[in-house]
């Protein structure tokens, strides 16, 4: 897969001097309203995901200006107001839903992190990841995370499937520097249950909760089946489901679960251009908010799809010409740092 790095790197340059003006005194970049699921947010979500384009521009470039927005950015995440000394992060002030947003608001904080030791190699960033990964508990049994509240208490079990996932596989990101064996052991385990965990559709297509008992299943098939706002979530959720599995292979490609029927299924229906079309064209959740053109990319890029090579152009370009409906600009600004995944 030939990848346009110069016009990449191009389009990341002209963005990061557009997040530096962004940004406020405070070190915080402006908040959205998490796409169309149309949350009230605080800044953290959209800072976290700026914080690492900046850090790999200065990674780039070597210009200090770029470190300075980074920083600022981490400085303002771990202020105690946003980020309690034995809670989590708060990333949503919306009274209908929890603050932490579920696993992938966690997931997003670490992977900044993540970033930030791998481009700066700061001891002080690196104990706050290691920390902060240890207040989240996680059950062998079911090979499952717990949600962690604002107090530092447990919140039951994120469902999600797509959280759960990239949860996880940012955390064995970040244990590349950690080196615990601990959290290698509990990385281990959520992968060697994630097949039966994984609840697909005849299609291959990734449903949007882990499996469960039959009874449950069975449940949520029959409430959902019909329902417009899953049918549009679901592909899109699916190539971003697929990125933090990308991303783990990176790290471990002989892991089992990437020889296991699901998986093999997950990833054939993106090779099926005529469905990934049909099904991110005219969808809110898709390059207006998920940046499914990049995303596609890199899943490509790892996987070694069997797709044209001209298909995946396409979609890049697609996502870079933002000529499709942005239910939320800021959010989707911020978001593309995920270009880097590209070039990096």
């Amino acid at each position: 897969m030939n990848i346009d790095y110069e016009n990449n790197i191009k389009y990341c340059k002209e963005l990061g001097q557009k997040g530096i003006l962004l940004q406020k005194k405070n070190g915080s970049m402006p908040e959205g309203i998490n796409g169309p699921h149309r949350h009230i947010m605080t800044p953290i979500r959209n800072t976290a995901h700026w914080s690492i384009l900046f850090a790999f521009l200065y990674n780039l470039t070597k210009d200090e200006s770029y470190k300075v927005a980074s920083y600022k950015c981490y400085g303002y995440m771990f202020e105690k107001e946003h980020k309690p000394i034995v809670g989590n992060f708060i990333s949503r002030s919306d009274e209908r839903r929890n603050k932490y947003n579920g696993l992938v608001g966690p997931a997003w904080i670490i992977e900044s992190l993540y970033y930030s030791i791998k481009y700066y190699s700061d001891p002080i960033i690196l104990k706050h990841l290691t920390e902060y990964i240890d207040l989240f508990s996680f059950d062998e049994e079911k090979g499952l995370w717990y949600n962690l509240n604002e107090y530092g208490e447990n919140d039951g079990f994120e469902l999600t499937f797509n959280q759960q996932v990239w949860f996880t596989s940012v955390v064995a990101m970040s244990n590349t520097f950690i080196n615990s064996e601990k959290i290698a052991e509990r990385v281990n385990i959520f992968f060697n249950k994630l097949d039966e965990r994984s609840f697909l559709k005849n299609n291959g297509l990734a449903r949007l909760i882990v499996k469960q008992d039959f009874l449950r299943n069975l449940k949520y098939s029959l409430i959902n089946i019909r329902k417009k706002s899953v049918k549009s979530k679901e592909v899109p959720y699916h190539i971003f489901t697929l990125v933090a599995l990308a991303e783990f292979y990176i790290i471990n490609p002989n892991h089992s679960f990437f020889k296991t029927k699901k998986f093999k299924k997950m990833i054939a229906l993106l090779e099926k251009e005529d469905f990934i079309k049909k099904n991110l064209n005219n969808n809110e959740f898709s390059y207006g908010y998920n940046l499914s053109g990049f995303e596609l990319a890199f899943v490509s890029k790892t996987f070694r799809l069997r797709v044209n090579d001209d298909f995946i152009k396409n979609e890049c370009s697609f996502q870079m010409s933002e000529d499709f409906n942005i239910v939320d600009k800021e959010t989707f600004l911020a978001r593309n740092y995920e270009l880097i995944r590209l070039i990096r």
